[in-house]
């Protein structure tokens, strides 16, 4: 079975496909575009060092996302550096924020 457009799968099967995506990226880069409010919930108030935090780790997860999608496999993380890849350890959220969770996660986890 391949994957095909909605009306080829409804025509075959006579099964109406439901989209249930919440966003559909163009590229790995889209994924930054993304808020990431809580969308028409109530909002608590969140602290500046929060807002930097969450950016930083948004960034630091399109980068690994990027180097694992390398079409190349020589230029391709390997799994030492995925390991090592500030996403994973946590060390740009350490940096960001005076949280004492954070923190003590980065620890445990490097």
């Amino acid at each position: 079975m391949s994957l095909q457009p909605q009306a080829q799968f409804q025509l075959e099967t006579g099964v109406c496909p439901k989209e249930t995506r919440k966003f559909i990226f163009t590229s790995v880069t889209a994924i930054g575009q993304v808020s990431l409010s809580s969308g028409g919930q109530v909002q608590q108030q969140v602290s500046q060092d929060t807002v930097v935090a969450q950016h930083q780790d948004k960034l630091q997860f399109i980068a690994l996302l990027e180097r694992l999608l390398t079409f190349d496999p020589s230029q391709r993380a390997d799994p030492t550096s995925c390991l090592q890849h500030p996403f994973v350890t946590m060390l740009h959220l350490a940096m960001q924020t005076a949280s004492p969770w954070c923190v003590c996660v980065c620890v445990c986890v490097c």
